[in-house]
């Protein structure tokens, strides 16, 4: 098994940690690095949503690889430059943004795997805020470029939804929540088991700040254990041990 770390490795937090064996290619969660935002950014200086991933792959925020959405990628940036990595899904740990904030920028194709808990906290974190990558993880709003000028792009007026891979059983309340919106219907987004994959992977709850945190153990040609976050102190500590 081939481990690549893109991000997270000296810092807490902006996990960007790849697995490649020869059948499958994995994302260990893919969040947002805040030490390195930090030194560009502050609460009411972002980078310019109209550009796509072009200020982010100018400052080195996300690593050049042809991973990305299409509709993210505005005419002055070239992605067949890029090393492209196989990418069969993402094993999301968990909602904070330093895990799965930069999720919202990959290729819509690419399935997340998460907790029901997770991924009914990252809906709801889309349903009720502004439309910026790092909220449109389980959908999200295609972008188009402006006409006469492809380095600017806009929002589009459709919604489109990723494969959503559940770790665990869900209700029928939480399914249809997921599938609903109350603005327009999701284009594509679809919801399925971990065991209906094939995929060789063990979802484990663990204790964290935030409910639905989630640890995987990735069995290949080499087996690998990936906590994400967790803690020992907890009132749910038990389910880390």
């Amino acid at each position: 098994m081939k481990i690549t770390i893109y991000d997270g490795g000296e810092t807490i937090g902006g996990n960007k940690i790849h697995l490649e064996d020869r059948r499958t290619g994995l994302f260990l969660d893919f969040g947002m690095n805040f030490r390195k935002y930090s030194e560009y950014f502050q609460e009411y200086l972002r980078e310019r949503s109209s550009r796509g991933i072009h200020d982010l792959l100018s400052l080195d925020l996300i690593p050049k690889l042809r991973i990305y959405r299409p509709d993210l990628i505005p005419s002055d940036v070239n992605p067949m430059e890029f090393p492209e990595v196989r990418v069969d899904a993402v094993l999301l740990s968990h909602a904070h943004l330093d895990h799965c904030g930069n999720v919202g920028l990959l290729n819509g194709e690419i399935p997340l795997v998460a907790s029901p808990f997770t991924l009914a906290i990252l809906k709801a974190i889309k349903d009720t805020s502004r439309s910026t990558s790092g909220s449109e993880i389980v959908y999200f709003s295609p972008r188009e470029a402006k006409e006469g000028e492809g380095r600017l792009l806009l929002s589009s007026k459709r919604y489109l939804g990723r494969k959503l891979i559940f770790t665990d059983e869900i209700s029928e309340e939480l399914r249809l929540f997921l599938l609903d919106t109350p603005r327009r219907e999701i284009e594509g987004l679809s919801l399925e088991s971990i065991e209906e994959t094939g995929l060789e992977i063990e979802a484990f709850e663990v204790d964290h700040s935030i409910y639905g945190a989630t640890g995987y153990l990735v069995r290949g040609e080499t087996s690998l254990a990936y906590t994400g976050d967790l803690r020992m102190h907890g009132k749910n500590r038990k389910k880390t041990k």
